[in-house]
């Protein structure tokens, strides 16, 4: 009796390994076997002599916006040709405040002939026909910074500048509070911010002091700003309040702010959280 139900024991536990091993084969085909999403390729070829020797489709491609149209999230293979360069260096210029650049890559081999760039979903405000991407010999002094002073030195050097392109994407960016800022209690101050492709927005107050959070409006729109709240007396003063700005809404009025957190700063949440700022 007990040599019959170890048998059956045994035929069970095979019979459960061999299913399991059936499903997670099924599992990992089907993973296989799903669409990997297309990268955009920019093609850029640069000559010794500062020449452009020839263009992709893909930079004239949207006649719309007369060039490449990228979305913030989206992940960009750029790639170029050339020779008697060792190292490039790739920045992204904005063309909207002063020609502002932002490195996106320093001594990327030439011989490597491409750089994936992985646009961050908070990395500049999105715009049309705003940006040009600049890939060269010359080194930027910062990661970003003023373009203009720098142009005549880096435009001595082997380099290409692609012609204007566009970065979309649904963005927040919060412009008041700043740093400085000082509220009084009971006083009215006003709230600004830009966004992209959202159209609602909820303001939240945070206190770091003991990761609180209390809901300042909800369902906000662009139209309606610059936002006046009139700062609750019954908050502590500290300088240690944040607000966030996005499209998370609490269920409650007041909380913990870490328990939300994960949620209200995760896709597909947009969002921009201001710099610590003063209440007394």
């Amino acid at each position: 009796m007990e040599v019959r139900i170890i048998t059956i024991l045994v035929s069970l536990i095979i019979f459960v390994s061999i299913g399991l091993n059936i499903y997670q084969y099924q599992i990992v085909n089907e993973f296989k076997s799903l669409p990997i999403e297309e990268v955009e390729e920019i093609e850029v070829f640069i000559s010794d002599d500062n020449d452009i020797v020839s263009e992709s489709d893909a930079l004239i491609r949207n006649v719309c916006f007369g060039g490449l149209t990228a979305e913030l999230g989206q992940q960009l293979k750029i790639v170029w040709d050339g020779s008697n360069i060792d190292k490039v260096n790739i920045v992204l210029l904005d063309h909207r405040a002063g020609d502002n650049y932002h490195v996106i890559a320093t001594d990327v081999s030439f011989s490597e002939g491409y750089f994936y760039w992985y646009i961050p979903l908070k990395f500049i405000y999105p715009g049309e026909k705003s940006f040009a991407l600049w890939i060269g010999e010359y080194k930027p002094p910062a990661q970003k910074g003023d373009w203009e002073p720098l142009r005549e030195e880096a435009e001595s050097m082997i380099y290409y500048q692609q012609e204007r392109i566009s970065i979309m994407g649904d963005y927040v960016q919060l412009n008041r509070p700043s740093p400085r800022d000082v509220w009084s209690l009971g006083q009215s101050e006003y709230l600004t911010w830009m966004t992209s492709r959202v159209e609602k927005i909820n303001i939240i107050l945070l206190d770091e002091r003991d990761n609180s959070y209390r809901v300042i409006a909800t369902d906000i729109s662009q139209t309606n700003q610059p936002y006046s709240w009139n700062v609750s007396s019954d908050l502590s003063p500290g300088n240690s309040f944040r607000v966030y700005m996005g499209t998370y809404r609490p269920l409650a009025q007041k909380g913990d702010w870490s328990e939300v957190e994960s949620i209200a700063c995760s896709f597909p949440h947009v969002y921009d959280l201001s710099d610590r700022f003063t209440i007394e």
